[in-house]
């Protein structure tokens, strides 16, 4: 028998609907699970937002979904920050 995390992508999506473009559902979808751990861990709006905007920064910087980056990515998407050298709560 499989468990299902809470929070996990698969349970954000509706069943029985096929998406023309997945990824962007399924991005969403985990972006929304995320979102949801996060609150249950009692973690202030403050916080959660922040870190959401962080990732949706990275998939527009980088034009692919967290399933696709590579360290490649993350290093010229830091680079891209102006920050020199990065500080270490940037890395």
């Amino acid at each position: 028998m499989t468990s299902i995390a809470p929070g996990s992508a698969h349970l954000m999506l509706v069943d029985n609907v096929v998406h023309l473009d997945p990824a962007p559902a399924v991005f969403a979808a985990m972006l929304e699970g995320w979102r949801r751990q996060q609150s249950a861990r009692f973690l202030r709006v403050s916080t959660i937002g922040p870190r959401i905007q962080l990732i949706e920064r990275l998939v527009r910087f980088s034009g692919l979904y967290p399933w696709q980056w590579t360290a490649e990515e993350g290093e010229a998407f830091i680079d891209s920050t102006g920050s020199s050298p990065p500080t270490p709560s940037t890395r």
